[in-house]
Parts: C-alpha cells; structure tokens; sequence
C-alpha cells in the first residue's frame, strides 16, 4: 500500500508542473516555512567527507556533491552497492530539514561524450540518487531532478584529473521551500 501511495505521488508530481502555469522546472503546492533549520556541524561535515559526500551549508540551504566517479559505475547510472550506505545517512540529514524542504538533485558530466548523451546520462544519474532517497522515505512532493550534462563545467576539461570533478551530482537542500524558484 505504501508503494502505491509513493507511486501516485510521483504521478501527480509529474503533472503538478504542467497544471501549475509555474515558467521554472521546480514547482510545489505543499510548502510550509519550518521553524529553524537544523544546524550542520564540523562533525557532521567531517563525517560525510569520510564517504566522499561534500556538504556545505549557505544560510537557509545546503549543497552536497557526490562525485559520480565514486558513486556510479563508469559510463553508468547505477549506484555503486558500496555507497548506498552513504545514501542513506544522506537521507537522514535530509530528513532532519523536515517536511518543507525541498530538494533539487541536479545530474553533470564532463564534456567527453556529445552533449545529448552527457544530459541524458546526467539525468538518469539524477533520477537514480532521487529514486534512492525517495525508498528511503522522503516525500516525493519535495524531490526534483535535472540533469545538466556539461553545460556547468567547474574544472578544466583539459585536465584528466581536474574533469573527474566535473561529473558529479549535486543535491540542493531549500529549508525554506518557496512555490516556484
């Protein structure tokens, strides 16, 4: 019964964009301002940078990035098994913004492959980490998925080791959603 539910809410999410008339991709009619958000420590930080998740905290959101070479098989959008654990910790810290947030996770890759090929596996890298957190019981009303392909590179192309970081994932956590932004 509980898939079935989370299988509605994905379907009427899909379609509450298109009813909305909102002119972004990241549209919500169930937004309500939380009482404070949740404070991220040293610690905690320290310790999702023990399994390769960067988080950094800006105010009223925070930023996490996973690489992609160390969280999916090459060329591929599934997860590694070995870092589903980390995921799920993820989830936790998620969890703990409360009902309100929202969460964009937004898909990159390098500029290797042909820009058509490097969005659509973006996006389904995208879509596997929000499908992820999604199992781990977050409310699907709240998660958004892009995938940007090479169109925000943040490292030199030209340099191997440098690219690497250019295929990644970045979640946005808003504590305080907003209808459309």
């Amino acid at each position: 019964m509980k898939q079935f539910k989370q299988a509605i809410s994905l379907i009427l999410l899909s379609m509450s964009f298109f009813l909305s008339g909102c002119s972004t991709e990241f549209c919500s009619f169930h937004c309500a301002k939380p009482t404070e958000t949740p404070e991220i420590t040293q610690k905690t930080i320290d310790g999702f940078a023990k399994q390769s998740i960067q988080l950094m905290p800006k105010g009223d959101f925070i930023k996490i990035v996973l690489p992609a070479d160390t969280f999916f098989r090459h060329q591929s959008p599934t997860l590694k098994n070995d870092k589903k654990s980390a995921l799920t910790d993820l989830a936790g810290l998620i969890r703990d913004y409360g009902a309100s947030a929202t969460v964009q996770v937004l898909g990159f890759t390098d500029n290797i492959s042909s820009n058509e090929e490097g969005k659509k596996l973006s996006l389904a890298r995208a879509r596997a980490v929000l499908v992820y957190l999604w199992a781990q019981g977050l409310d699907a009303d709240h998660l958004y998925a892009l995938g940007y392909g090479a169109s925000h590179l943040v490292a030199d192309p030209n340099d191997v080791s440098a690219n690497a970081a250019n295929r990644r994932v970045e979640i946005i956590i808003h504590a305080h959603c907003t209808t459309c932004f």
